[in-house]
């Protein structure tokens, strides 16, 4: 059989819902948007509505962003996949830290949330951090 990949694009999130843009140090940083953001009640149902769409499909494989709302689409999509493929959630793919919404959870924390999913590969801060960029005591 021949091997595919699938890339499948976050649903609408909770970053968008607010823009204020301010000056840490030499960052600019999109403070009011909340650091990794979670999908909305549409960026669910438009999961949902995509997920029909690709229960033909035979997946084994799904690598995931640590970000929560690419978390939270892959479980609408592949939580009850009829080939239960095997999660991987992976820094090599994210956001380039154009704002707030693109700064990730500490693994620990998402471990905690997700406690089926595996993190414990992952630095604790595994996203992009510029020494001294900071909003809120939190690395951005």
């Amino acid at each position: 059989m021949a091997e595919a990949s699938y890339c499948k694009r976050t649903y609408d999130s909770r970053h968008r819902l607010a823009i204020q843009w301010t000056l840490v140090g030499d960052c600019v940083v999109c403070s009011s948007r909340p650091p990794d953001a979670r999908l909305t009640e549409l960026g669910q149902a438009q999961a949902r509505a995509a997920r029909e769409r690709l229960r033909a499909i035979p997946f084994d494989l799904v690598v995931v962003s640590p970000l929560t709302r690419a978390i939270e689409t892959a479980a609408i999509l592949f939580g009850e996949h009829p080939s239960r493929p095997h999660v991987l959630v992976e820094v090599l793919h994210r956001e380039c830290q154009e704002s707030s919404c693109d700064v990730g959870r500490a693994a620990s924390e998402i471990a905690a949330e997700f406690p089926h999913l595996d993190v414990g590969h992952l630095p604790e801060v595994w996203w992009h951090a510029e020494p001294g960029c900071e909003v809120g005591g939190y690395p951005v």
